[in-house]
């Protein structure tokens, strides 16, 4: 094998380990510590999407979203977080009634009550912690 060949290779070895490990610490809920901000929120008109950006008081993002429509039984929106969101904003996918679903529904619910006051998208973030509880957090 040449010299060429073994550095590609050794390149996508260590590019594939990153985005696996990646993959699974982004899994992970964050601790965000309060004062919590909505930097950005958003629910599109197809009657179930939504997206809500929260800055902490470390200056950290984290972003959590629905995708869902009028068409599918809210106990079937799918659920994701985005935990790199500003350098890799890729979506995780929560699976239903796992493990990772009863984390985040009750960061999502500490983190209502943590919110610096009242904040436009305040009411996303309600929407998604019952979105949570209806898929059998």
């Amino acid at each position: 094998m040449s010299l060429i060949a073994r550095v590609v290779a050794v390149g996508f070895l260590g590019l594939s380990a990153t985005l696996f490990g990646g993959y699974f610490v982004g899994r992970q809920i964050p601790f965000l510590e309060a004062p919590i901000s909505i930097e950005a929120a958003s629910a599109l008109a197809d009657g179930g999407s939504m997206h809500v950006v929260l800055r902490d008081a470390s200056n950290r993002r984290y972003a959590i979203g629905v995708e869902g429509s009028l068409s599918v039984r809210a106990s079937d929106f799918g659920v994701y977080v985005q935990p790199w969101f500003s350098f890799l904003p890729v979506p995780i996918y929560i699976r239903k009634k796992s493990e990772e679903e009863g984390a985040l529904l009750a960061a999502v619910e500490a983190w209502s009550t943590q919110l610096a006051g009242a904040q436009p998208g305040a009411e996303l973030l309600t929407q998604i912690a019952g979105v949570l509880r209806g898929r059998g957090a």
